[in-house]
């Protein structure tokens, strides 16, 4: 049983690890578009980069204006539809992230 849970466990892993990979870019291209096209919502959530400016005041009111789905007010639909993705993208590695904590306990039980 335990092997199987370990397997699992693995696979999770690395389907989190490809899905923080795709959110982390596409969330860079919705901040670029945000930046280029939309300078006051990107200043409304205190202008995120990926990398420098990257605080937890700024994720916290990005996720915010993800989750409250003020992006779509937005009247774009590439850059409505790429938010709806990195949304998406959030939730799923959140629950991925709450199941790798589920089966890792799992492990720790059967072993």
């Amino acid at each position: 049983m335990g092997g199987v849970i370990a397997i699992v466990f693995i696979s999770v892993a690395a389907a989190q690890f490809l899905g923080t990979i795709v959110y982390l870019v596409n969330t860079g291209l919705l901040w670029r578009r945000l930046e280029t096209r939309y300078k006051a919502v990107h200043e409304s959530i205190w202008s995120p980069l990926l990398i420098a400016n990257n605080t937890p005041r700024n994720n916290g009111l990005f996720i915010r204006w993800l989750w409250n789905r003020e992006f779509e007010t937005l009247g774009d639909s590439a850059s409505v539809a790429l938010a709806g993705r990195v949304r998406s993208l959030y939730v799923w590695l959140m629950s991925g992230f709450v199941a790798m904590l589920a089966l890792f306990a799992l492990l720790a039980i059967t072993r």
